[in-house]
């Protein structure tokens, strides 16, 4: 065959490949819109609880497109009970064990049907219940770095506490089914975070069940971690302290932002399967902040009949 017609049959397919990949991608992306709705938390940037903000003074964009709002609704007025799953890095410093007990009054303080679980470093001292006296007597001393295996490849020293990734892979795989508010305190260690794969894994998890998860670093490495996984999941890295601080401070921050959450729901255009999407949300109002999920899984559009 002459070269001309091999070259023009070359072009001919070319396009045909071209206009089939363009068909098809076209199909990832149809027309008919899909529901989203994500949990936020409400703070102020002065040393006040925020105001109730109304639904007129939110915006949002996704993937850098403005959406308009078609639910606003307080999580606490919502009707779904709160599930919070308190871990507690098992491998901290002992000194660090007088601070614990502050968290049995924040325990005690929660909305009578709010589902409490305690864990250390993933393991389940007290599971889900709403008997919140039985959750506060769960908390205990950790059992500190000795508590930590030896790694025989570091020379006999014993390994770096594996931080937040270590207990929440397995304990976000078990939430109550009548729960919609699905969040988590997590205090200790960030751990490595950089290029590790459970640390995506938990930051995609969390995505999907949408998870928010409030951080407290308490020692050692990963504070960037721990800041990365709540900016990701909506919750909010709340400031390290040194090991003999109360934590009071703090735990009186996280009970008014989750008496300041708001369900938020809007309409975007769905695939023909999951896909994640960059959400940004703001409230027109003076020192407040909205804290919302930086990426957020976006359904499959239904299939046509």
């Amino acid at each position: 065959m002459p070269r001309r017609k091999i070259s023009l049959w070359m072009v001919v397919l070319t396009v045909a490949s071209s206009a089939l990949a363009f068909a098809l991608a076209a199909q990832d992306f149809g027309t008919a819109p899909v529901s989203v709705k994500v949990l936020v938390t409400v703070t102020s940037k002065v040393q006040a609880p925020p105001p109730e903000v109304p639904k007129d003074a939110v915006s949002i964009r996704l993937d850098g497109q403005s959406l308009p709002v078609e639910d606003w609704e307080s999580a606490s007025q919502d009707g779904s009970p709160l599930a919070l799953i308190i871990d507690v890095d098992d491998y901290l410093e002992a000194s660090f064990g007088g601070a614990l007990e502050d968290i049995r009054p924040f325990i005690r303080a929660l909305p009578p049907d709010a589902l409490v679980e305690v864990a250390y470093s993933g393991v389940i001292l007290q599971p889900f219940t709403t008997v919140h006296e039985a959750a506060a007597e769960a908390i205990r001393m950790p059992l500190g770095p000795a508590a930590l295996p030896v790694d025989c490849s570091s020379g006999g020293r014993p390994c770096a506490s594996p931080g937040i990734c270590d207990g929440l892979t397995e304990l976000e795989k078990h939430w109550p089914a009548e729960a919609e508010r699905r969040e988590v305190l997590f205090i200790g260690e960030g751990g490595y975070c950089a290029g590790n794969p459970d640390f995506a894994d938990l930051i995609d998890r969390s995505h999907r069940q949408g998870v928010s998860i409030f951080t407290i670093y308490a020692t050692g490495r990963g504070r960037g971690c721990l800041q990365t996984v709540s900016d990701e999941t909506g919750g909010e890295a709340l400031i390290g302290l040194p090991s003999t601080a109360p934590l009071k401070p703090y735990l009186d921050q996280l009970s008014t932002d989750l008496r300041n959450q708001y369900f938020l729901t809007f309409e975007a255009v769905g695939g023909y399967k999951i896909f994640t999407s960059k959400l940004q949300v703001n409230a027109k109002l003076p020192d407040i902040v909205v804290h919302a999920p930086i990426h957020v899984d976006v359904p499959a559009s239904p299939a046509e009949p």
